[in-house]
């Protein structure tokens, strides 16, 4: 509500007075002081804030909060929509007695005894802020939630993506795939014409939904869980026709408990964000279904340890997980986490195409062991050889605002992100990463280790050496941060694969399927490189729309270099 000034009011009002007038918090009023957007001047023994100044935040930030009459109708609906659902869970679902609980002594310790103590932010991270799906350490933005001894949130997202792509090498949601053309892959002659047509498709399978659930809070600990679904199961290589495109089946996401502790951190186990990169607050923005080419991208079952220390005005997060990426592998992986934050310069920031809201300036560096072991079986041996591995790799990620947030106001922000990560053997980390291989070698490794894990040569079994990093500029623009632009690049590499591959023939390695199961990769790949640029608008904050244009340049060990370019645009209703 915007204020209007009395004619020849007095110029200099009280500290007080300002808070009644604009009606922000003492505190807020206090900052804008220290930081000189309020002057003020002495009046006797007390000093007095000019109210012009007053006038001038006030209506900025009145705006600045303002709705018009579309979004304000539409909450409208969306409250009671919310309201209506949620009667209607309740009813079926929860009733008082579930919730309520006796203390020691047998008296009721429900919403009753318990006013005034409603916990409304147990799902509030120190660190991080509302972004969309991120829970343990945020709910997603407008989830609904019911307080009382308990809290309850359902969230989702309903999401329609369109994509036109130069060339028929990928499917909707190509993760890590490389482009091809008919010098890269094998088939019969009206495929490779094909290969070389333009392409589009539509799909819903990025649509998700989960609830949460997060109990009292007794004697400094708290259990909390999650449970989400999403429609991906039909990743990888589906088949090239309409029905691995529109008719998804559905797929466990997440689905974790988390334990807090008083003063010993947290304990969490189940299916949740890989460790390695700092997962998911450094994925970068882009209308891709994630994961994004050359991003660390995992959720797999876990036992995790995590506790974030304040320390003069930062925070520091130490973590450890035991992970179970893949059956195969005999043994988990194991990985390690730390990670400096420092509150006092935020900046706004989208993950994805769906998290959004302020996030600190950061920097986290993480390192991942995987064993290998098995037994390399080839023609050429007489008996079977075997091997043991250890594979290792680390990353290091920041998130850096170049201009910051001020005041909690996303208006005219710019942030910078990036990610590195180097090693081997830790191509699991990168969905759909096989480098196009369909084989090992001349040999197998005796075990069903994922293609592009590594290589057989001749007695050895050799890691895939990999590196990858990414670079995304966002900016948002003065209309509370609802329009953005971003660009970022993305490039992964395979360091020895194009030596391992020359040595035995590079076609002995290819045979990997197209990531829309049209044709088979001829021989491997061993760079892949992603350039976009995005525009978003949020027409309400419910409601997103994103496109994005973006080229794909891979190169093969044998020389050869395919691209692609695609032009993709989604929208997103989130509740």
């Amino acid at each position: 509500m915007a204020l209007t000034q009395r004619n020849n009011p007095a110029p200099e009002i009280s500290l007080s007075e300002a808070c009644r007038i604009t009606g922000f918090p003492r505190s807020f009023i206090e900052q804008c002081v220290e930081a000189g957007t309020i002057e003020t001047v002495k009046k006797g023994k007390r000093r007095k804030l000019f109210r012009a100044d007053v006038f001038r935040i006030s209506s900025r930030y009145s705006r600045f909060l303002e709705l018009d009459p579309e979004e304000k109708a539409l909450s409208q609906i969306a409250k009671t929509f919310f309201l209506v659902l949620w009667v209607i869970l309740a009813s079926f679902f929860i009733s008082d007695r579930s919730f309520a609980g006796t203390d020691s002594g047998g008296t009721d310790a429900g919403i009753g005894a318990q006013s005034g103590s409603t916990d409304a932010d147990v799902f509030r991270s120190e660190i991080h802020n509302s972004f969309q799906n991120l829970v343990p350490d945020a709910p997603p933005p407008g989830a609904t939630t019911v307080f009382s001894r308990w809290v309850v949130g359902l969230y989702g997202v309903l999401e329609a993506d369109g994509v036109y792509d130069s060339t028929r090498s990928f499917s909707n949601w190509p993760y890590n795939a490389g482009a091809a053309d008919r010098n890269t892959v094998s088939g019969s002659i009206a495929t490779l014409n094909t290969l070389s047509s333009p392409q589009a498709g539509f799909d819903v399978n990025g649509s998700r939904f989960g609830i949460m659930i997060s109990s009292p809070l007794y004697q400094g600990y708290r259990v909390r869980g999650l449970l989400e679904m999403d429609f991906l199961s039909t990743t990888g290589t589906p088949g090239p026709v309409s029905a691995g495109w529109d008719n998804p089946t559905p797929h466990l996401r997440q689905l974790w408990v988390d334990v807090e502790t008083p003063g010993y951190g947290d304990l969490l186990a189940g299916k949740y964000w890989s460790l390695f990169g700092w997962q998911p607050y450094n994925l970068y923005n882009s209308v891709q279904i994630q994961a994004g080419p050359a991003e660390a991208y995992g959720l797999f079952p876990q036992a995790r340890w995590y506790a974030i220390g304040h320390f003069e005005g930062t925070l520091l997060e130490p973590a450890v997980s035991v992970e179970s990426e893949e059956p195969a592998f005999g043994l988990p992986s194991f990985v390690e986490g730390l990670k400096w934050a420092f509150p006092g310069w935020p900046g706004e920031a989208m993950i994805g195409a769906t998290g959004k809201g302020i996030e600190p300036l950061s920097v986290g560096v993480s390192a991942i062991e995987t064993p290998l072991d098995g037994w390399v079986y080839s023609n050429t041996l007489s008996n079977p050889v075997g091997f043991n591995e250890l594979s290792f790799a680390w990353a290091a990620d920041a998130f850096l605002p170049i201009i910051p947030a001020k005041y909690g106001n996303p208006d005219g922000t710019l942030t910078l992100s990036g990610e590195f990560t180097t090693g081997a053997g830790d191509g699991f980390q990168f969905p759909g990463l096989t480098w196009g291989m369909g084989n090992y070698g001349p040999g197998t490794p005796g075990t069903a280790l994922p293609f592009g894990t590594g290589v057989v040569n001749g007695q050895a079994f050799v890691p895939v050496q990999v590196q990858s990093w990414n670079i995304n500029l966002q900016y948002f623009f003065s209309n509370h941060a609802r329009t953005s632009v971003a660009i970022g690049i993305a490039h992964i590499s395979a360091g020895n694969l194009a030596s391992q591959a020359n040595a035995m023939g590079p076609t002995l390695l290819g045979g990997g399927s197209l990531s829309n199961g049209m044709a088979k990769y001829l021989l491997p790949f061993n760079r892949n490189q992603y350039i976009h640029a995005d525009l978003w608008h949020d027409f309400t904050p419910a409601v997103r729309v994103g496109l994005e244009a973006g080229q794909y340049q891979t190169d093969y060990v044998g020389g050869m270099t395919a691209m692609d370019n695609r032009l993709m645009m989604g929208w997103y209703f989130l509740w």
